[in-house]
């Protein structure tokens, strides 16, 4: 097998060893289907038997995919999962608990996973031959659904526990002869919760040497009844919502977006943005720089960011661009390719420049009108709309003629063929990772 990858994202709720969360409350009642269908899943490379149907393997559909996307199957949910995994008895997490949610055994739930039970599926799909994987991991800032202020104890503590849990992690992979010598690792923030509390009771506190004391009833999260908001606007168009860091509206009967009820909401409702997080990458290919502060990225730059570190190629075309800045081989670092992907991101990014000019520029034209007369709307869009289409599709080759060809970790050598690999490897997994709402419902 070639070298591996691993992607691991911090998620907003959990609990840590018991500390938080007792049972994930976000199933609305069905424990029993998220223990066994939700949250784990693995998508397999073509005649892989690991997803066969003697194994409840499904067929993995992707109706969008150019060319199609046929002979492909997968496993989902914990139930068909773990008994590969763990044959002899339950799956288990890096301290030996039975991982379940609640009284049912099986995958947690969105708000039950911890460092060591989403490091525990981790290290069982690398050690069964899945060489690339994702995960979310739960904050560790939150006590029963409640945040916790910096400092404060029972946050230090699960810190702690969290740090226990990756040298854990690392040790055991270590052993299946998995390090950052032949496998990358990537760390990156989601949601960027931030703490925007009253200060502590004793100030002065630091959490290490003294820990912080907060008032409880000035601990939590705001939460707004937006329906309740917008009423009090005079807009009841009815709408439904995918509540996340970056809000989705879905309104009823889908009306155009010159349509006077979608125009009427736009002005009524809006949000304040997080957008700047950070990422942490190591192993082979990646140099070692420490903290970094003066590279412009997105989340979209991590995936053509790894292949490149690895000498790998497939055959989509990138959102993102590899952050040669980070990377050892000399093929990459050129200045002039670096400086033209900076000037692509300023043009391509959620909040590069160009960005943030046409939000500005459609801000203030959905902000203005009436009504009855939209002319200014119109035309903005009729602009932005009439903008040439990015110079993605020329980086991409640019990109994979100088990166370099695989060395596979077995024999070093540069062609598949002589890695002594058998059989056809499972694709990738994924496990805790919700795109849909985090709200409760």
């Amino acid at each position: 097998m070639a070298r591996r990858s691993h992607t691991l994202e911090p998620c907003e709720k959990g609990r840590v060893g018991g500390l938080l969360e007792k049972r994930d409350l976000s199933d609305a009642g069905q424990a029993r289907t998220t223990a066994d269908f939700i949250g784990i899943a693995v998508h397999c490379a073509g005649f892989s038997e690991m997803c066969a149907s003697q194994n409840h393997g499904q067929p993995d559909l992707l109706p969008d995919e150019p060319g199609g996307y046929q002979g492909f199957n997968g496993l989902f949910g914990h139930k068909y999962i773990a008994p590969i995994f763990s044959p002899r008895g339950q799956l288990t997490d890096l301290d030996g608990n039975v991982i379940a949610n609640g009284a049912d055994v099986g995958f947690p739930g969105f708000n039950g996973m911890p460092a060591t039970v989403f490091l525990s599926y981790i290290a069982a799909m690398q050690e069964h031959g899945i060489p690339v994987t994702y995960a979310y991991i739960s904050a560790a800032h939150e006590q029963d659904d409640t945040g916790l202020g910096p400092g404060d104890p029972t946050y230090e503590r699960n810190l702690r526990n969290y740090d226990a849990a990756f040298g854990k992690f690392f040790a055991r992979l270590a052993r299946d002869g998995i390090d950052k010598s032949n496998t990358i690792f990537v760390v990156a923030a989601d949601e960027n919760d931030y703490f925007t509390g009253t200060p502590p009771l004793n100030p002065g506190c630091n959490g290490v040497t003294v820990t912080c004391a907060y008032d409880p009833n000035k601990l939590g999260s705001v939460e707004v009844g937006l329906d309740v908001a917008l009423h009090q606007k005079g807009i009841t168009t009815q709408f439904d919502v995918h509540s996340d860091s970056a809000v989705g509206f879905y309104l009823t009967h889908n009306p155009g977006q010159m349509d006077p009820l979608t125009r009427q909401f736009e002005r009524a409702v809006s949000q304040p943005v997080i957008t700047r997080t950070w990422a942490s990458v190591v192993g082979p290919g990646v140099e070692h720089r420490g903290i970094v502060d003066d590279v412009w990225s997105d989340h979209t730059d991590v995936r053509p960011t790894v292949l490149a570190a690895l000498g790998l190629h497939d055959r989509y075309q990138h959102d993102g661009r590899v952050l040669t800045e980070i990377l050892a081989s000399l093929e990459l670092r050129s200045e002039t390719l670096a400086e033209l992907m900076r000037r692509y991101t300023q043009i391509n990014a959620p909040v590069g420049q160009l960005a943030l000019a046409t939000i500005k520029a459609t801000t203030r034209a959905m902000r203005s009108g009436t009504s009855s007369d939209d002319d200014r709307y119109v035309r903005v869009n009729r602009q932005i709309s009439a903008l040439p289409p990015t110079a993605r599709r020329h980086l991409h080759p640019i990109e994979s003629d100088r990166r370099p060809r695989p060395r596979h970790r077995e024999t070093g050598s540069s062609d598949p063929a002589q890695t002594g690999a058998a059989r056809p490897l499972p694709g990738f997994a994924k496990l805790g990772c919700r795109y849909g709402s985090h709200s409760r419902g």
